[in-house]
């Protein structure tokens, strides 16, 4: 997996401004401007107007682990109720992604999604033990 940051300029509302991501990132970022049918700039000037304190190359980190977390809740919808075993494993993966990020910030909020996983594993085990 190649995660070389890398800094790249933009112009939100007639300013050059410098962001730094990495591939992964950047890739995701053109992937949901693409599928909102808007400008990779379009999308970060949205980020822009909407964060409120960490800087921009955080919130669009953030940005794109909601999306992605809200895509993998709406699938999972669809889906059979998943079962603890799969509610612990999903954990695990937003674990490794926490620890293989640099972003502080970002680190903690992989981890919540990862106890929020673990956390509905463990409800999940309780009402089942109940209903047996």
């Amino acid at each position: 997996m190649n995660t070389a940051v890398i800094k790249r300029s933009v112009i939100i509302d007639g300013r050059k401004t410098s962001i730094s991501l990495e591939n992964e990132f950047w890739d995701a970022l053109r992937g949901i401007a693409s599928a909102r049918n808007i400008s990779v700039t379009l999308l970060v000037e949205q980020i822009e107007r909407d964060r409120k304190t960490i800087n921009l190359s955080s919130a669009i980190r953030t940005f794109i682990f909601s999306n992605l977390r809200k895509d993998t809740d709406t699938l999972g919808a669809r889906r059979q109720f998943p079962d603890s075993q799969n509610l612990r494993a999903r954990g695990e993966d937003w674990r490794v992604l926490a620890k293989r990020t640099t972003d502080g910030e970002m680190r903690v909020t992989l981890l919540r999604i990862a106890e929020d996983y673990e956390r509905v594993a463990d409800r999940l085990e309780v009402v089942a033990s109940i209903s047996d």
